[in-house]
């Protein structure tokens, strides 16, 4: 809904489903009850406003809603050591999400964007453990991008970028005992575009990725007493050209 020309907002409610996997149905250890599995359900709503103050600043917000029903869960039976799948899991899913864009005159913009969530099971029990309560493992709590840009007449179209990202703590298990701090990376990109028969054909472009050569990880887990790390990029350098013809 259009309130004025400045801002507007919205409401929307989606319901979706997704059927069992080929894996989940037919791969060894299944049984028969596996045949009789359901799809996993979600219900999804969502409320934001948009709009923009004056010729300089754009931004959205919004908060969502959405839970999951139905969801897989794999156990072993304790006697026979066989492997089963059901229909046991729900799963809640909540957030805000915000983002704004400031022109601050003709040579340089900032964007940033902020998301808060909160993913938790709201009934999950696996292989004797009842996680219900629980956050998610691999869900971290709040992300963070902000770019600065600098695309000043000499560039030609191009620009100076410097990215900061945050990725928040999360925790590694089901048990939420161990946690993965979070980690801040700096990127910083730079293209320039060449004239040639007064078109915009070559781009000269570099990018130095993690530029203060941050230790972090991707992914983070923990299991059997064990912390497991993806390692991400250690500072990287790229540069090339693109010529268009």
């Amino acid at each position: 809904y259009e309130f004025n020309n400045n801002i507007n907002g919205f409401i929307s409610y989606r319901n979706a489903f997704r059927a069992p996997s080929e894996g989940q149905l037919f791969r060894p250890g299944s049984n028969q009850a596996s045949l009789d599995l359901d799809p996993v359900k979600a219900d999804s709503y969502e409320i934001g406003v948009r709009g923009k103050l004056g010729s300089q600043l754009n931004y959205e917000a919004s908060y969502y809603y959405m839970k999951k029903k139905d969801d897989l869960v794999t156990y072993e039976d304790a006697v026979t050591g066989d492997r089963y799948t059901s229909n046991a899991g729900e799963t809640l899913h909540k957030g805000i999400e915000s983002g704004a864009d400031y022109q601050f005159n003709s040579d340089w913009s900032l964007g940033a964007s902020y998301t808060h969530t909160k993913q938790t099971y709201e009934k999950w029990q696996e292989k004797g453990n009842d996680y219900s309560g629980n956050e998610l493992p691999s869900a971290p709590k709040n992300f963070a991008n902000t770019t600065l840009n600098y695309h000043p007449a000499i560039l030609n179209a191009g620009r100076v970028e410097l990215e900061w990202s945050h990725i928040g703590s999360y925790w590694m298990d089901n048990d939420n005992t161990e946690k993965y701090d979070g980690h801040d990376l700096l990127n910083l990109r730079i293209n320039h575009f060449i004239d040639m028969n007064n078109k915009k054909q070559l781009e000269v472009y570099a990018r130095i990725m993690n530029l203060t050569d941050k230790r972090y990880a991707t992914a983070a887990s923990f299991s059997r007493g064990e912390a497991t790390y993806a390692p991400g990029m250690e500072r990287t350098v790229y540069a090339g050209l693109n010529y268009k013809f």
